[in-house]
């Protein structure tokens, strides 16, 4: 009856850490995947308790009225300092017929071997103990002493008995963090991941069952109790990190900002505490009944793979095989200029206006090298993150989180004439960024973009793995080990390479860039006009790359700025050193300010992207400034003026907005769905100084409904 007991506060134990930790209070797909594992985990124990327990309920359920009066009248019969009646006591022959015990008449209430039972025990305690004790003493005094090895490894079972159940207690492990976790995560981030569905699938399947495999074969080499308590805390570990997906701070996305972890040192030993429980209590059902254990590590780890396979499951269904990857933005002519037009766009992301005033004023930097060029201290964003900024710079369409993404792209790329009308102008266009903020699928901008992969590009599995793996980690390690887990932005750069005889696909990391313009320097591709933008970490966290355009640790946002224009100031001396440098259109743009943790949720201080800008031509004066209100809407009418074609279908340029004019600009601050924060656009009007925040004016808000992962 004991191992029931336990049994059953096993499951109790498990039901309550899973579901009494309470889940975010919004629903998007990682809450959503959490539903389904809940649900799924009450499901599916419910149903193995009950194929454990059927013959032991319906037993109970029948001798329950016989035992509760059997127990009442014990209970009486205690109390009132008397022997219950009909009961025999110890060392009576009363009431004894045939080797049974009986109420009075000759109808047994125990079996023999009960009896027998009940007999020896009571012999035993009207003795004192005293024959047991003696005979306990003898024989181990005969009995040659048992070294500790052999209690720690002695073990009657097959190996083959052991790697079977070292095998399904490690993908307990492995089947939920290596395949249905990375499956998950996929979809909750599939516009920022550039691998495919079928990928991870694959790739999350072969490892999981390889490491599950080999750990449980390592494993099965040990013996005895060490083996058990190995196989224990493999249970105990797998248990953990499940029940920590309900425990889990939310942090918000990977945006290169760290997150204050000592502000959550409560929660963080408290979590620590859970997790030690739930590692120990495999070991403890161990030692309170080897049989109950036996159920458990068979049960726990099944319980765990299906849970994972059931909420992996219903995150990849609604989801394309193969996801967005396809033709892939390659570096192919980023060291390339035209002999006669050249327009060239540094996007330095997150650089806001306030990083160009603090580089204006540090001792050990100078902007001399940009002749010609003119900083708009005025200019103000559209959107607060790359997307949808960048596809709005280039078709001024707008997203408001109420389509699905890829019906945005197709559209704004259907109904703008922007990037056509360069095209129909002879420029080759080259977008060196990433392919997430540019469009959905390679078909949208195919006719548009020169610099697409004519292939789909090659996945470095050992690296894709890994960072899935790490983001998979996160998710399910205690939290005093999530912040060596922390990823970076760029943490997926590495995961895929160019295919045969292909360029390499760009990624946004201005150090290998620089070793790239190091190792490359530009060169005449031909007379064809050119239009190149250039997407740029810049002042964008996490801050690892110093004034000298090297990979470091760890530095400021102001040096890594400093580095930043180290990288740009190369460039322009090579097209100097080309003899191109006057006759080109360059701009150093951002496509937002600061960035701001999503857990902000009221803006107190303008956020003004970076704008300079050097038309050809222009004189070699130092850097001048203007006041004028300009706006991301500038952007095309300035490319195309440069460009040769009409800028008037497209506005004015940044040149051509007086200073004095009076112009109310719209600004969309994006704050997604966060904590008990429901996503929302809160919408600014800015009229007049935009480096005065009295003049932004909170005009309303708008829900965020769709499009965040399709």
């Amino acid at each position: 009856m004991r191992r029931h007991v336990i049994m059953v506060l096993w499951c109790t134990a498990v039901l309550w850490w899973g579901s009494a930790q309470p889940a975010h209070a919004y629903i998007d797909p990682a809450t959503t995947s959490y539903l389904i594992q809940i649900a799924s985990a009450i499901i599916i124990s419910a149903s193995v308790a009950i194929g454990v327990f059927f013959t032991r309920i319906q037993t109970f359920l029948i001798t329950a009225r016989p035992r509760i009066g059997v127990w009442f009248r014990r209970t009486v019969a205690w109390f009132a300092h008397a022997q219950p009646p009909g009961l025999v006591p110890p060392g009576s022959t009363r009431g004894v017929s045939t080797g049974s015990v009986s109420t009075g008449s000759t109808t047994p209430i125990l079996d023999p071997k009960l009896r027998a039972a009940v007999d020896a025990a009571l012999a035993a305690g009207a003795t004192g103990g005293g024959t047991t004790t003696t005979s306990t003493t003898a024989g181990a005094t005969s009995a040659p002493a048992t070294s500790w090895r052999r209690k720690l490894f002695a073990d009657d079972r097959p190996w083959i008995h052991r790697l079977a159940v070292a095998v399904l207690a490690a993908l307990g492990i492995t089947v939920p963090l290596l395949a249905a976790g990375p499956v998950e995560l996929f979809a909750a981030n599939i516009t920022d991941l550039p691998i495919s569905l079928g990928t991870v699938i694959g790739a999350g399947i072969v490892t999981a069952l390889s490491v599950g495999a080999v750990a449980g074969l390592l494993v099965s080499l040990l013996r005895g109790r060490a083996f058990d308590v190995a196989v224990s805390l493999l249970v105990g570990v797998g248990l953990a990190s499940w029940v920590q997906l309900f425990m889990n701070i939310d942090t918000g996305s990977f945006t290169g900002e760290q997150f204050p972890w000592n502000q959550h040192l409560g929660q963080t030993l408290l979590n620590s505490l859970v997790w030690g429980v739930l590692m120990g209590l495999p070991v403890l059902v161990r030692y309170l009944s080897r049989q109950v254990w036996r159920m458990v590590v068979a049960i726990v780890p099944a319980i765990l793979m299906t849970i994972g396979v059931v909420s992996a499951t219903a995150a990849a269904v609604p989801l394309p095989m193969g996801g967005t990857t396809g033709r892939y933005l390659s570096m192919a002519g980023l060291d390339e200029v035209s002999s006669t037009n050249n327009i060239i766009v540094f996007l330095v992301d997150a650089t806001d206006e306030s990083v160009i005033r603090d580089l204006g004023q540090a001792s050990d930097f100078s902007f001399g090298p940009l002749e010609g060029f003119t900083s708009f201290d005025q200019n103000a964003a559209r959107y607060q993150e790359t997307f949808p900024a960048l596809p709005f710079m280039l078709t001024g369409a707008d997203y408001l989180w109420n389509q699905l993404r890829s019906a945005y792209f197709r559209n704004a790329y259907d109904t703008s004439s922007f990037l056509p009308e360069l095209k129909r102008l002879g420029f080759r266009i080259n977008m060196y960024t990433a392919a997430e903020d540019l469009y959905w699928l390679p078909d949208d901008v195919t006719r548009l973009i020169d610099n697409l992969s004519p292939a789909k590009p090659k996945v470095n599995y050992p690296a894709m793995m890994g960072a899935m793996v790490r983001l998979s980690a996160f998710s399910r390690s205690p939290l005093s080990l999530q912040p060596s887990l922390w990823l970076d932005p760029d943490a997926f750069s590495g995961t895929l390479q160019g295919s045969a005889g292909q360029a390499a696909p760009y990624v946004i990391d201005d150090v290998a860039l620089y070793k790239q313009i190091l190792d490359h320097p530009l060169r005449i591709a031909g007379p064809q006009p050119q239009f190149s933008l250039i997407h740029m970490f810049a002042a964008h966290q996490p801050f690892t790359m110093d004034d000298q355009g090297q990979r470091v640790p760890s530095t400021s946002r102001l040096k890594q700025a400093e580095g930043t224009f180290k990288i740009i100031y190369t460039y322009l001396d090579q097209l100097r050193a080309l003899g191109l440098y006057d006759s080109s259109t360059i701009l150093i743009m951002a496509d937002h300010g600061t960035h701001l943790p999503w857990q902000q949720r009221v803006l107190t201080a303008p956020l003004l992207p970076s704008l300079l800008v050097k038309p050809a031509n222009a004189p070699h004066t130092p850097l001048q400034h203007s006041s004028a209100p300009t706006y991301m809407t500038n952007f095309q009418a300035t490319i195309m003026q440069a460009a040769g074609g009409d800028p008037a279908p497209f506005g004015q340029t940044y040149f051509q907005v007086p200073e004095d004019a009076v112009i109310t600009r719209r600004f969309y601050w994006i704050r997604p769905a966060i904590g008990s924060y429901t996503g929302e656009l809160q919408v600014f009007d800015i009229t007049g100084d935009a480096l005065d925040f009295r003049n932004w004016r909170l005009v309303g808000t708008l829900p965020m409904t769709e499009g965040f992962y399709r």
